[in-house]
């Protein structure tokens, strides 16, 4: 049965507004359907120069199969194929390179049976991946075409050729008017001029939109009218009136045309479809295809950084860098943190980032910093950068630790009496990674001097900081020599320290005590016998004085001069030591000196004072219960109880309960120093927006390496109701 081209354009008409307003999905019968029937039509009418004939069959073709998927992946192959074999005879060369393409690299057809494409360029370049081998042009020629066309653009080339298709459009030129649209968009995409010329491309798809419905094909109508719509966002032409067109109407401003007997298309009614009934015989048009293209759904983007791991110097900072890998479909906010290993690494700057579909592709530098600290490890952190709907990126960050492990001592020599003993105190310059072992020896010298107790001293994480005490015995001998020896102290991965013993004779006079150390409690006092091991033969003056070490610990002014004389010389005498009552936490220790201001030749006797600390290092919070209010906030005030030793890092984490609530990224990580440790710092927590009518409740802890953690109760405020 033969139908009118009128005739026709109503079928088409029927058949998308039965579409429209029952959603289900027909088949477009022509010839039996016979889709193979139709590719061979389409065949010859390529081979016989009629390349308008056979484009306008494949493209129904294409509907026919549209949604088969693998079912008919070869007739698509071939479909695409021809297509771009029919838009190189037409001359719009863009067109041919894409369907090429598609057949090829979503197909994999590269050939049709019965169809000779061998002579076409485009064909042979994309498909076959011959390379042009004629003569290129010289270098003069090309560089007169490439002023040529610089020359062009500047006058405007692509907004002339559009304005001159817009003009052919409202004279009915419709194949001109396509043919100059065409050349728009290739000369856009072309120069990669897409984004400065996007409303030209949407007008120009637009345009062809209305082309293709005056010519009476429907699909390739709706296909260019929904990308000027969804992928431009353009809906009219200036000086080009459109609204006639029941096609453009539908797609563009939404509105559903009904086709019935007796009306014109483009006719608006409430009443239901009807089926068109002509000459008798029912036309039931029916197509298997969806009206609205299906996009490729655009790739999950990921987070590209210039590094998986970074080393950062203690003390400094070190960058990296962070991109998506695809442009997203809305403005995604990223999030910077630390989520593991070393407090002493922070994020400096760029804990949040903001990436939108037009700065996506551009590097954005995010600084991490490693605090000074006391220890001497390479501290390492895992640094986490997450946003919603993207999966997480971790790198590691390494400190490079500048501190070197040594042993201290308060002196560098000791002096012993003869038959008595003298102390001397050691301790680590930075906190150990593990417990250091270090042992005391004599090396070389006079043998009448020994290590009587501190021979083996162990340091650990919480006492490097300490002194321990060495004491050193030099026995009677029967000469009247004062001798020496070197005392090392040493430890695997430690440089040794030496200290000079020397042992006074007892043959001459000296001062002697009744210990060589005393502790003192904080806040109060002790007592320190002094006398001289024989009777002067005049009377000795003795200053008693603090000459290093905790300045806390004093000598008692009225017992810092004694005088011994002829008669009681040998009779001991009290000195009484204090310790005020301090701020930190530290055992403190001080030497006191006993030397003689008036005769000479009684060498200076030291001792070692130690104060008892009573205080106990803990966190003081301004408050034990927080309200956080949904999608907002709410803070408090930390600090410590007393002076810490060094520098106290001290971490603020989410515990249990509502994962709502969280700490800000800003006060996970505090940093209490031995002079604001009495300051009070801004704790911040935040509680998400979340769907429930629920306040809940989440405990926030508070902890730092040897003090006792504690915990803070958060409540969220929620805003919603039931």
């Amino acid at each position: 049965m033969i139908y009118s081209r009128g005739l026709r354009k109503l079928i088409s008409i029927a058949v998308i507004i039965a579409v429209v307003f029952y959603g289900d999905l027909f088949v477009y019968s022509q010839g039996g359907g016979d889709v193979v029937k139709q590719f061979q039509l389409a065949k010859e009418e390529f081979n016989k120069g009629q390349y308008v004939n056979a484009k306008y069959r494949i493209e129904r073709i294409l509907g026919t199969i549209k949604g088969q998927g693998q079912e008919k992946k070869d007739m698509f192959g071939a479909c695409y194929l021809l297509l771009g074999a029919i838009y190189e005879k037409e001359g719009t060369m863009s067109l041919a390179e894409e369907n090429y393409r598609r057949a090829k690299e979503e197909y994999s057809v590269e050939s049709i049976a019965g169809v000779d494409l061998n002579s076409l360029p485009i064909y042979n370049r994309v498909v076959k991946r011959k390379i042009d081998t004629e003569p290129s042009l010289s270098p003069i020629l090309n560089y007169i075409m490439i002023m040529e066309f610089e020359r062009l653009i500047k006058k405007r080339l692509i907004d002339f050729q559009y304005e001159k298709a817009v003009e052919e459009y409202n004279n009915g030129l419709y194949d001109n008017s396509k043919t100059s649209l065409e050349r728009v968009i290739v000369t856009i995409s072309e120069k990669s001029l897409e984004v400065e010329k996007k409303e030209i491309l949407g007008k120009c798809y637009l345009l062809l939109g209305a082309i293709y419905e005056k010519k009476g094909e429907t699909l390739l109508a709706e296909e260019n009218y929904r990308r000027a719509k969804e992928d431009y966002g353009v809906e009219s032409v200036e000086g080009v009136a459109l609204e006639n067109l029941s096609i453009y109407k539908m797609i563009i401003k939404g509105e559903r045309i009904i086709v019935e007997e007796g009306k014109k298309p483009g006719t608006k009614s409430k009443k239901f479809p009807i089926l068109l009934v002509v000459g008798g015989v029912v036309i039931v048009a029916a197509v298997v295809l969806l009206l609205k293209k299906k996009k490729e759904p655009s790739p999950t983007p990921t987070f590209v950084t210039n590094t998986d791991s970074l080393n950062i110097p203690e003390g400094g900072t070190a960058d990296f860098t962070v991109r998506l890998s695809a442009q997203p479909a809305s403005t995604v906010s990223v999030s910077v943190t630390r989520v593991s290993g070393d407090t002493d690494i922070n994020i400096q700057t760029g804990s949040s980032l903001t990436f939108t579909s037009s700065n996506w592709n551009q590097n954005q530098t995010v600084t991490l910093a490693a605090n000074e600290d006391i220890d001497t490890s390479n501290g390492s952190a895992t640094i986490r950068i997450s946003a919603s709907g993207i999966q997480n990126k971790d790198l590691t960050a390494t400190e490079q630790d500048n501190d070197t492990l040594q042993f201290i001592t308060n002196t560098s020599s000791v002096t012993i009496n003869e038959g008595s003993t003298a102390p001397f105190q050691v301790k680590l310059s930075n906190q150990p990674a593990a417990n250091i072992q270090a042992t005391v020896t004599r090396v070389s010298g006079d043998t009448d001097i020994s290590v009587e107790s501190g021979g083996s001293l162990t340091f650990t994480n919480s006492n490097w900081n300490t002194y321990q005490i060495v004491t050193l015995n030099a026995a009677d001998d029967t000469d009247a020599i004062n001798g020496q020896a070197t005392i090392r102290i040493s430890a695997v991965g430690i440089p040794d320290k030496n200290i000079i013993a020397t042992e006074f004779d007892t043959d001459s006079i000296h001062f002697v005590t009744d210990v060589d150390f005393v502790s003192i409690p904080e806040g109060g006092t002790n007592v320190l016998k002094v006398k001289l091991s024989k009777l002067p033969a005049s009377d000795v003056t003795a200053n008693i004085s603090w000459v290093r070490g905790d300045s806390d610990i004093t000598v008692k002014p009225e017992n810092s001069v004694l005088t011994f004389t002829t008669t009681n010389g040998n009779n001991y005498q009290n000195v009484t030591l204090r310790a005020k009552e301090d701020s930190d936490t530290i055992n403190g220790q001080a030497t006191i000196r006993i030397s003689c201001s008036n005769i000479s030749g009684i060498p200076d006797k030291d001792i070692i004072a130690t104060e008892i600390d009573n205080d106990t290092l803990n966190f003081v919070t301004d408050k034990n219960e927080v309200t956080v209010l949904e999608g907002g906030t709410g803070t408090f005030q930390l600090k410590l109880s007393a002076q810490p030793t060094s520098d106290l890092t001290v971490a603020v984490t989410f515990f249990d309960g509502d994962t709502d609530i969280s700490v800000s990224p800003g006060s996970s990580s505090l940093v209490f120093t031995t002079t604001d440790w009495n300051t009070y710092q801004t704790v911040t927590l935040q509680a998400a927006e979340d769907a429930d009518t629920i306040d809940g409740q989440a405990t926030i802890r508070i902890s730092s390496p040897g003090v006792p953690d504690k915990i803070i109760t958060a409540k969220e405020a929620d805003n919603d109701s039931a």
